[in-house]
């Protein structure tokens, strides 16, 4: 019923299952400094040169020091489970971060890791069933959550589970929404330093598996291009600030005036953009070349949101085809359901209605004309997790 990741076999390395390197160094003494929701303790350590080191532990031992983390795939619709979840130490810069189904192992109510993980699912995306995948070998102890804490965790794949009218109910403690969201989603999550480390240890590992299994293709997961090296052929679509990403804001804005105007002359200035798009988030898609910085990065497309319309998404002519204008919607769609919209609109013209329609919009208006062209206003439902 539970299928395992296979172990990997080969030279024992630090940071492996293993446990080689732990005779070098002796726990002299443990005590509790603090102990209420987390407990903390202090470890005096010997080092094999003598040396005595005392450190802060932290950790929750009435689940044993573990939890599971759950990522949800959805065959048909190429889709995943994402929450936007409270996070009491993310204050005062956000409120919420996006994460998967996650929860301590209780040895009161759990029989396994396994049976805490269907019960994270039921609880927190009220979900039940399905293909179920252990991401770790059968005799890993777990990921350690940081190297000062005690709590490790397994990360679980379920795919294709149906909805639980049954569902557990939520801890009175926790504070979140579950969501259906495309696989593109869950790659700017991740990538853009918005999700929790446990949830994009997890997300690596469950794309991978469904990746090795050819249960997914591999256009919506190719791996960014990366500037470490130029790696893959892929791309990743960011989220610019226009303070820390102000070169590539920039380019962002020559890109859409080249392809949206190119008989303007002069082209309206970044300028004079910047005051009519007001308070409008953009969205770029990149390809690093392998040097590093924004300068050496090849823009293939760029995308606006404001107040949950979504407007001007272009791609530049060689990377159309790629996936390129569909990752930039998605990446939008995203950002508008963290707005805590239901759907999201576009005034299309006519010549791009196929796109969305592929995308999943529908007709929300009849054909008007806007500046000569003939266009369409179209709706996405941003649709949530078990509905």
């Amino acid at each position: 019923e539970l299928a395992r990741a296979s172990t990997i076999t080969g030279t024992q390395t630090p940071g492996s299952s293993g446990h080689s390197m732990s005779a070098d160094f002796a726990i002299l003494s443990e005590s509790t400094l603090h102990d209420r929701y987390l407990r903390v303790e202090s470890r005096l350590v010997r080092y094999p040169d003598g040396r005595e080191v005392a450190f802060d532990i932290v950790g929750h031992p009435k689940n044993e020091h573990h939890f599971v983390v759950v990522f949800v795939y959805f065959t048909a619709r190429r889709s995943a489970v994402l929450l936007r979840e409270f996070a009491q130490a993310a204050l005062p810069q956000r409120g919420s971060l996006a994460n998967l189904p996650t929860g301590g192992f209780d040895p009161r109510k759990h029989a396994s890791r396994a049976e805490a993980a269907r019960a994270e699912l039921s609880e927190e995306a009220q979900l039940r069933g399905g293909e179920w995948v252990c991401l770790l070998p059968p005799d890993h102890p777990g990921v350690l959550e940081a190297k000062w804490c005690r709590n490790r965790f397994t990360p679980f794949l379920c795919i294709d589970p149906e909805p639980d009218p049954a569902h557990g109910a939520l801890d009175a403690e926790e504070h979140l929404t579950a969501q259906e969201v495309p696989l593109q989603a869950v790659l700017s999550a991740m990538h853009g330093g918005d999700m929790l480390l446990p949830a994009v240890h997890t997300c690596s590992c469950a794309l991978a598996w469904l990746r090795q299994h050819r249960r997914v293709v591999d256009s919506p997961l190719a791996p960014p291009g990366g500037c470490e090296g130029g790696r893959g052929r892929g791309f990743t679509v960011r989220r610019l600030s226009r303070a820390s990403d102000a070169s590539l804001y920039g380019r962002c804005l020559g890109l859409r005036a080249s392809l949206l105007w190119p008989h303007e002359s002069p082209p309206p200035s970044a300028a004079d953009y910047d005051t009519a798009d007001g308070e409008a988030t953009f969205f770029a898609a990149v390809r690093c070349t392998g040097q590093g910085g924004e300068e050496e990065a090849e823009l293939l497309g760029t995308a606006m949101l404001h107040d949950g319309r979504l407007r001007q998404v272009v791609a530049v002519p060689a990377a159309r085809g790629q996936g390129v204008g569909a990752a930039l919607v998605s990446a939008a769609a995203e950002a508008a359901r963290a707005e805590g919209r239901d759907e999201l609109s576009v005034g299309a013209w006519a010549t791009s209605e196929t796109f969305y329609s592929r995308c999943g919009f529908e007709p929300d208006s009849e054909p008007y004309e806007s500046n000569g062209m003939s266009c369409r206003r179209l709706r996405l439902r941003l649709a949530q997790a078990g509905a």
